[in-house]
């Protein structure tokens, strides 16, 4: 994500410039709020393969224990698992000294609590809300204010699976996190301009994982 932030657009004067501007406003959304949730098999397959060996191994773990267990957040404890829990707090103590690499970064985005908030991030509250800050990960940049901790644990998990681009430099993150909220205000004041009339054209798209994965070619990393 180092492209310029996109200037805000102008007033539309016909038809065909307001159904453009809707246009670029589904663009901006499916680029920004449809990254996967879960991994497909195929895509974590891959990911896996390219993480070092410690790093895939504590990850398959977690994966499948919380999965046996029924536990979303579980992670290995001295009394669980000291053999797992020291390669947790392994895998920690070279994410805090910035030694794994970014195809590590990337897998470990789908299970953010395995490294924490030193690496991804977390919610706070604030005053009237909550918002995402990596204060935590030594970089002053925090979002705005969200109605609820889930909104905000949300947008949180679109940005993990984005600052791979950025480690291990903190500058760059820092960078990146600001180009996204600049970003995300454009996305906002796109999404504002173009009405529910206008953006009925483009359901089709949003329903069409092949056009989504077109749309998505057309930004840039």
């Amino acid at each position: 994500m180092h492209a310029a932030s996109l200037p805000a657009p102008p007033l539309a004067s016909t038809q065909g410039e307001e159904e453009a501007a809707a246009r670029t406003a589904v663009r901006l959304r499916i680029y920004y709020y449809q990254y996967p949730r879960v991994l497909s098999t195929a895509e974590e397959h891959v990911l896996l393969s390219s993480a070092t060996r410690a790093v895939a191994r504590a990850y398959r773990h977690v994966r499948d224990l919380a999965t046996a267990i029924g536990h979303t957040n579980y992670l290995p404890t001295r009394g669980s698992s000291q053999e797992q829990h020291n390669r947790l707090s392994y895998i920690r103590t070279l994410g805090r000294k910035k030694q794994l690499g970014q195809a590590d970064i990337k897998l470990l985005a789908y299970m953010p609590r395995i490294l924490g908030p030193a690496v991804f991030g977390d919610v706070e509250v604030c005053d009237h809300g909550w918002r995402w800050s990596f204060a935590l990960a030594g970089v002053d940049v925090h979002s705005g204010v969200f109605a609820s901790e889930k909104d905000a644990l949300a947008e949180l998990a679109l940005v993990q699976k984005q600052i791979h681009r950025a480690w291990p430099d903190p500058g760059h993150l820092a960078s990146l996190l600001r180009q996204f909220l600049r970003r995300r205000e454009d996305v906002e004041r796109l999404a504002t301009f173009a009405d529910a009339r206008l953006m009925s054209f483009a359901l089709p798209l949003l329903g069409e994982a092949s056009d989504m994965q077109g749309t998505l070619r057309g930004f840039p990393n």
